[in-house]
């Protein structure tokens, strides 16, 4: 953990599980209080890297759910070089077989850079065997939030969706229902996401790169998983970057895909923050 902030990160997942810039009076990142890691469950909270699929990927058959990535041990790599200093970790993974259950060989690779108030996530993914390979994959990140059900989400009201809730494709401007299970995979290729943020007077901003769709994702109160605390789906909302299902990427021989995840915090303009909770 860096002197200056709150940062840590598991080499089980390359998993960062949490983020509170130096002098922030709230985290960025939630994690649950009552998180576990291991080969069988993986961290509630951070970001997660679902990959080489997502969910139980494209023909809904895949195991483990959201791929074998985010409870494998990732090696810890020295960062050299340019990339030698504070606020930089490399992660490496090689993993058999694609989003498709055919053979093949992927190489992982995840970095994370911190500034003073940004945090950016870059998974590459890239095809080390013979043959095409398809990839899915997905920064399953959970940024922490006053009140779900009281901020405001920017940037997708152009963005149509696919609602896994009710299994309908909706048309964009429907804004989410936070406060009961929101599970929604928008298409967006360009445009920044906001997670403006009234109770705690800040706005994060969430740059992405190499991403065709964006998920949105809270529980609600009746579909809170075991690892969550009863109560605790109030504070955060999932955004991720993701390539999946019609956006999945096919590899040839020796080609990659970079998936970025880049947030950064801002405050929230004159007039429209609320009180500090």
């Amino acid at each position: 953990m860096s002197e200056t902030d709150d940062f840590r990160i598991l080499d089980r997942g390359a998993h960062v599980t949490h983020w509170r810039p130096a002098g922030a009076a709230h985290p960025v990142l939630w994690s649950s209080a009552i998180a576990e890691s291991s080969a069988e469950r993986a961290w509630r909270g951070g970001v997660p890297i679902c990959a080489p699929w997502f969910a139980a990927g494209p023909d809904g058959r895949r195991s483990p759910s959201h791929g074998p990535a985010r409870t494998a041990v990732w090696e810890a790599l020295v960062p050299d070089g340019d990339d030698a200093g504070e606020g930089l970790t490399r992660h490496r993974l090689e993993v058999r077989g694609d989003a498709a259950g055919a053979p093949a060989r992927l190489e992982l690779e995840l970095t994370t850079r911190r500034g003073a108030d940004s945090l950016e996530t870059a998974l590459e993914l890239r095809n080390a065997g013979d043959g095409p390979a398809l990839v899915e994959a997905a920064l399953h990140s959970y940024f922490a939030v006053s009140d779900v059900t009281a901020i405001a989400l920017e940037g997708l009201e152009r963005a149509p969706f696919f609602d896994k809730v009710s299994g309908l494709v909706r048309a964009p401007g429907e804004a989410p229902p936070f406060g009961e299970l929101v599970d929604r995979v928008h298409e967006s290729r360009r445009g920044d996401v906001v997670i403006a943020d009234a109770g705690w007077s800040r706005r994060l901003r969430i740059e992405r790169e190499g991403a065709a769709e964006i998920v949105v994702w809270n529980p609600g109160p009746d579909h809170e998983p075991g690892d969550v605390e009863p109560g605790d789906w109030r504070g955060f909302v999932c955004v991720e970057a993701a390539v999946l299902g019609a956006g999945a990427v096919t590899l040839a021989p020796g080609a990659g895909h970079r998936l970025v995840s880049r947030v950064r915090v801002e405050p929230m303009p004159a007039g429209d923050a609320g009180d500090e909770a």
